[in-house]
């Protein structure tokens, strides 16, 4: 959860170097924050264009994508630094500051160290001396000496050209590895090569008797290197001569110290004291010589005035000396200023012009730097100048670590420390390297304090920046002091800020204490600005936030109250809802509203002239919404693709009958659809290949009458489908082949009536069938052979009507059928008896309207029936006394209006009855009188329209009923005390329309009552006071068309109801709804 502390640790993070993190950090609130803005939708829709909620969010992905893109360019750079240029030995006779190399061996012995190379060539030749030290400062040319001069005098020596010449530059790393590496390498052919360091201490003939002089070069850099040490400690204690191998150790001349830390126990010994070789810096007059002899072999006499080398030896005096490195630096950028000059003469005023001496040392530091790339180069310059004192302007001799210098300059340290140790390397040599004696981390230096006044031209800005800081600091202070240290004169934002920058640099002086509580003091009310300024902001944007809120809201209510008809107060219920169901047309462009997390059903219907159902993506905020029932026939409605949105859905019914919509592709997305109802009849609609990458799909219905789909091969694509309902008629489809391919189909339901359709054989091939349903009114199908083989059929619903169908004899085959619909109205079939056959038969549903069947006797034989329903409206049946067998019998149900059947005398014996259904209306039966020998009747349904009955007093005796639907539309009946007595009553459904009925005041004794519908349509009812009474009421349906009630205001005593459902509401009488039970969970109105 974020808290305070987590959002100050976030803006230090953005504010701080670590660029890196600070880009993640904006890309972890952007990319959320973008899909946030769109909902539940990772991209806007680019075909209707875009609004500004969708710019941001798209503005917010590109700048968290850049934040991410860039973040991964730095990570995988600090992981995988740029590889620098290798140090390089440069062939030509301007070397720079790097040293010479074998090849340069003639050269050198030209440039004032003979003397030195004399005395080293005696040392080496003797073969009394096992151990030689040649040591200098920095820069002296001990590589150069050793490398290029003493390897050429060597060579051209007649008692050294048989010497081999060995040359290795030390590296702390494997230090005893690398060194044997060397000498193997340069071991003479033909003799056994050592295998380990102990076999040189006092070579064996079998490696040779030829001798051999052992360079160990930079040997400063094996301080703590223990195996070298011993071999070397070995060497003093037990090399005897003559001495077949001469090992010359070179350090620089601080390294003195740590050498006769190592020498002097083995002088104490009585060890032989290594003879030692001095090499000292140039005098100013063999500087002259030295670089005479190189602007000589470079053939640069005519190019570069006497003068110039006259300044350019005075300007690298320091003390009567002058480095060999310091003429290399000097003439390398001397002759490249020669080059950049087309090959003129420098003269001494161009020499000038580029800044003399030091201006050329700066060109060559800034030819340095190009090594690197030019974002590191800045945090280069920052590091060489943090290793000067700023106050004295004088390098630090003790150097500073990789770890401070990251922190100054804001690098990362390991890429630091790889560009820093190439600036120390002898090609470059800007700087130097020291290492501890206590085995501290390595520490960097400036060689020398002549480099800091080109750094300081390098570093203009910078430099005038630190100078600022300080001054502005000062000021702020000293002002701060002498105004009684108000807070008015801390530093301001801009000036802190830039302090920060340069804290480190900014001299404390004898007010340290003080200037540093300042400073922090000053920091502190900053944070304290901030901190307010965030606040304010945060305010800010809530307020504009509630605002737009509002703002959304009070347009939602006049659209609900304006346009819709519906109370305002809906915004408001939607919150408790499970089930909404708004059965009046809408302007779906507008349903922006409906954002809930409870509402699990939803059901809206498009007004005619609705265009667009753009206002459902809106819905996508629902997260609980799973079933969408839409109607759209008839409206103008063209584009689904805002369904595309609702990706949670699972069951949706969608009316396109004569629509506009002719395209189904949106549907494709709704992956998570397992239930699909689609009415497509008189719509535009022609191809159902959308349908068929909705793979999870179990149950489809699909209406296709007058439709243009011709073709059902799609549907056999939809293998995990098991419930299949399909409606067509005499255009488009003609083949029910696809079918066939269905496998795993449990459930058909066929509507056939008036299609083209004549054959049923593709049925036969669904063997997993155990449900079917099929219409033939009408049909051209007349054998009914095909479903003989349905042989797991278990449940069977058939209409033959006005077909050519006339036997039944192919269903007696289907001896696992347990329930069995026949619909035989209008039929030709006249004999029952083949259901006689059917001995697992438990639920019979027969509907003989008009027909020709006259005889019940064959459904006496069907002894484990429990559940009937029998229609003889206007058929041959006058008897219903072959009922009176099925003593198994449980539920019945009896359509007796404008049958011959005048007595229900034969129910008393179906003494297990306990569920009835009778339609006597426009019947011959006066009396039900016969009903109240049913004692376990619970349930009972009653439709007495236009019945002779008058009286429901035989309805009292029923004291076991706890279901009740009574039909009095248009019936005698005008008083409903009969009721008050069923005191078991929980569930009443009431059809008053046009009915003689008055008052509800009898229903308030029904205080077991926890369902109730009422239709008061045309009744003379007003009043629904009574209903308040009933307290344990949870459902309520009403239906008010043409209804006398004109206020709904006590409804909302209902504390206990948790669905309501009303139909036919007048506009009033919906904003007379103001508000409803907290209890509420489904509501449609």
């Amino acid at each position: 959860m974020l808290n305070w502390d987590k959002f100050v640790n976030f803006i230090h993070i953005l504010k701080g170097r670590r660029r890196e993190q600070a880009a993640f950090a904006i890309a972890a609130v952007c990319l959320p924050a973008g899909y946030a803005i769109g909902g539940k939708s990772m991209l806007p829709d680019f075909k209707d264009g875009l609004n500004w909620e969708e710019i941001v969010q798209l503005t917010l992905y590109a700048a968290g994508l850049a934040c991410l893109g860039y973040t991964a360019f730095r990570v995988w750079r600090l992981a995988h630094p740029p590889e620098l240029l290798p140090v390089k030995d440069r062939p030509t006779a301007i070397k720079g500051p790097m040293a010479f190399t074998e090849a340069d061996g003639e050269l050198f012995r030209k440039l004032g160290r003979e003397n030195e190379l004399r005395k080293l060539l005696g040392l080496v030749l003797d073969n009394q001396v096992s151990l030689i030290v040649v040591r200098g400062a920095s820069g002296a040319g001990k590589s150069s000496l050793l490398r290029a001069g003493l390897k050429h005098i060597l060579n051209n020596s007649a008692d050294g050209k048989d010497v081999k010449f060995h040359y290795w530059e030390a590296v702390p790393t494997e230090s005893d590895k690398g060194l044997l590496r060397a000498v193997q390498e340069k071991w003479p052919e033909g003799a056994s090569k050592p295998e380990s360091l102990g076999e040189l201490v006092n070579p064996t003939d079998a490696l040779g008797r030829q001798l051999h002089v052992i360079v160990l070069d930079q040997f400063e850099q094996l301080r703590g290197s223990r195996k070298i040490f011993q071999l070397l400690r070995r060497i003093v204690r037990e090399s005897r001569p003559p001495h077949r191998i001469t090992w010359v150790i070179a350090f620089r001349r601080e390294f003195s110290a740590d050498w006769m830390d190592f020498v002097s126990p083995e002088l104490e010994r009585g060890a032989r004291p290594p003879l030692d070789v001095s090499l000292r810096f140039f005098t100013a007059d063999q500087a002259r010589e030295v670089i005479g002899q190189l602007v000589n072999e470079y053939n640069l006499k005519e190019s570069i005035e006497q003068d110039v080398i006259e300044n350019l030896v005075e300007a690298a005096t320091v003390d009567g000396e002058v480095s060999p490195v310091d003429i290399g630096i000097g003439l390398l950028v001397l002759t490249e200023l020669h080059e950049r000059q087309i090959g003129k003469t420098v003269t001494i005023r161009d020499y000038q012009f580029a800044g003399g001496a030091e201006g050329l040392l700066t060109q060559y530091i800034n030819r340095c730097l190009e090594l690197f790339p030019k974002e590191d180069q800045e945090v280069l310059l920052k590091a060489m100048l943090a290793l000067r004192d700023p106050d004295t302007n004088q390098r630090l001799a003790e150097g500073l670590t990789i770890e401070y210098l990251a922190n100054e300059t804001g690098g990362e340290p390991r890429l630091l420390k790889t560009q820093i140790n190439r600036l120390s390397d002898r090609d470059v040599r800007l700087l130097e390297t020291v290492t501890p004696e206590d085995g501290a981390p390595a520490r960097y230096r400036l060689p020398h304090e002549r480099l800091i006044p080109a750094l300081y031209r390098l570093t203009g800005k910078l430099l005038a920046e630190v100078d600022q800081a300080r001054l502005k600091f000062q000021n702020a202070f000293q002002a701060w002091k002498i105004n009684d240290k108000r807070r008015h004169y801390f530093l301001k934002a801009k000036e802190l800020r830039l302090v920060e920058r340069y804290e480190a640099q900014i001299p404390w002086g004898a007010d340290e204490e003080e200037k540093k509580s300042f400073l922090y003091l000053s920091k502190r009310r900053r944070r304290f600005v901030r901190s307010a300024a965030a606040v304010l902001g945060l305010m800010l944007i809530a307020l504009a936030w509630a605002s737009a809120l509002q703002y959304q809201r009070i347009e939602s209510k006049k659209y609900l109250r304006d346009e819709s008809g519906y109370p305002p107060e809906l915004i408001d219920f939607q919150h408790r809802l499970k089930k909404l169901e708004m059965v009046e047309p809408l302007n779906l462009d507008r349903f922006t509203w409906l954002i809930s997390n409870s509402i699990e059903e939803l059901s809206l219907k498009a007004a005619i002239s609705s265009n667009s159902i753009a206002g459902l993506e809106s819905l996508s905020q629902c997260a609980s919404l799973k079933k969408l029932t839409l109607g759209l026939s008839e409206s103008q409605v063209s584009n689904l693709e805002p369904l595309s949105k609702l990706g949670n859905l699972t069951k949706m019914t969608l009316d396109l009958r004569s629509s506009q919509a002719s395209n189904l592709e949106s549907l494709s997305k709704l992956r998570n659809l397992t239930q699909l109802t689609l009415d497509l009849s008189s719509s535009q609609v022609s191809d159902l290949e959308p349908l068929s990458k909705l793979s999870n799909l179990t149950q489809l219905t699909l209406d296709l009458r007058s439709s243009q789909v011709s073709n059902l091969e799609p549907l056999s694509k939809l293998s995990n489908r098991t419930q299949l309902t399909l409606s067509l008629d005499l255009r488009g489809v003609r083949d029910l082949e696809p079918l066939s391919k269905l496998s795993n189909l449990t459930q058909l339901t066929l509507d056939l009536r008036s299609s083209q359709v004549s054959n049923l054989e593709s049925l036969s091939k669904l063997s997993n069938l155990t449900q079917l349903t099929l219409d033939l009114n009408f049909s051209q199908v007349s054998n009914l052979e095909s479903l003989s083989k349905l042989s797991n059929l278990t449940q069977l619903t058939l209409s033959v009507g006005s077909s050519q169908a006339s036997n039944l004899e192919s269903l007696s085959k289907l001896r696992n059928l347990t329930q069995l619909t026949l619909d035989l109205s209008s039929s030709q079939v006249s004999d029952l008896e083949s259901l006689s056959k059917l001995s697992n038969l438990t639920q019979l549903t027969l509907d003989l309207n008009f027909s020709q069947v006259s005889n019940l006797e064959s459904l006496s034989k069907l002894s484990n029936l429990t559940q009937l329903t029998l229609n003889p409206s206007r058929s041959r049946v006058s008897n219903l006394e072959s009922l009176s067998r099925l003593s198994n019998l449980t539920q019945l149900r009896l359509f007796l209006s404008y049958s011959q059947v005048r007595d229900l005398e034969p129910l008393w014996n179906l003494s297990n009855l306990t569920q009835l259904t009778l339609d006597l209306s426009h019947s011959h039966v006066r009396d039900f009188e016969p009903l109240t020998k049913l004692s376990n009747l619970t349930q009972l349904t009653l439709d007495l329209r236009f019945s002779q009955v008058s009286n429901l007093e035989p309805l009292s005796k029923l004291s076991n009923l706890t279901k009740l639907t009574l039909d009095l539309h248009f019936s005698q009946v005008s008083n409903l005390e009969s009721l008050s007595k069923l005191s078991s009553l929980t569930q009443l459904t009431l059809d008053l329309s046009y009915s003689h009925v008055s008052n509800l005041e009898p229903l308030t004794k029904l205080s077991n009552l926890t369902q109730l519908t009422l239709n008061l349509r045309g009744s003379q009812v007003s009043n629904l006071e009574p209903l308040t009474k009933l307290s344990n009421l949870t459902q309520l349906t009403l239906n008010l068309i043409d209804s006398s009630v004109s206020e709904l205001e006590p409804l909302t005593k209902l504390m206990q109801l948790k669905r309501l459902s009303i139909e036919g509401a007048t506009r009033a009488q919906r904003m007379s709804l103001r508000k409803i039970p907290a209890s509420l969970k489904e509501l449609k109105f």
